[in-house]
């Protein structure tokens, strides 16, 4: 049986809050998402080339990442 990589808590029953945070080998989680170390090996070339993608083109990941009703742009030069 294979092993998941990404386990996403419930948020219902979450630990998660400002003054509770949760350790794994001494590094802070974040958002409930645990990424194993499999995972990441198996992602390494994906993972390279968006980061390649963002340096060059910040805007596209802020596309990405921002809220649709968010207003923030970057300047274009």
């Amino acid at each position: 049986m294979e092993q998941e990589v990404i386990t996403l808590r419930d948020p219902n029953r979450t630990r998660f809050n400002k003054q509770e945070k949760i350790y794994r080998e001494g590094i802070e989680l974040e958002k409930g998402v645990v990424i194993s170390e499999p995972w990441l090996k198996k992602n390494e070339e994906l993972l390279y080339d968006c980061w390649c993608l963002f340096s060059a083109y910040p805007d596209i990941y802020l596309d990405m990442i921002k809220p649709t009703d968010s207003n923030f742009d970057l300047f274009p030069y």
